[in-house]
């Protein structure tokens, strides 16, 4: 019950963390392009970082530690921790070329 509601607590917090992530280092600069800055500034690792947090926080929130993600003992994903996984990518991947997109439409390159 314990341990439960402390990786609940802990997806809450990483949630945070990622939704901080996103609007620092994804919203803040596409803001600053739609209002003409000179200069754009972004850091790519954000684009993966922010999905980790993200999707791994709401697994957290929504899950607990019902369901493993990983298998300590051997240091591998389970099935589970895989899905999660192909699901940062897609959406680290997804995010980053919707921005490149965004950024050419406001005629940054």
């Amino acid at each position: 019950m314990i341990r439960d509601l402390l990786h609940r607590l802990g997806g809450l917090v990483t949630l945070a963390l990622g939704l901080a992530a996103s609007w620092w280092g994804i919203v803040t600069p596409l803001e600053a392009a739609r209002a003409q800055a000179p200069e754009v500034h972004y850091d790519i690792k954000l684009f993966v970082l922010a999905p980790l947090l993200l999707i791994f926080g709401l697994f957290f929130l929504l899950v607990g530690d019902r369901v493993p993600y990983r298998n300590a003992e051997e240091r591998k994903l389970t099935t589970v921790g895989w899905i999660l996984m192909t699901v940062v990518a897609v959406a680290a991947f997804g995010s980053y070329f919707l921005l490149k997109q965004q950024f050419a439409t406001l005629g940054y390159h």
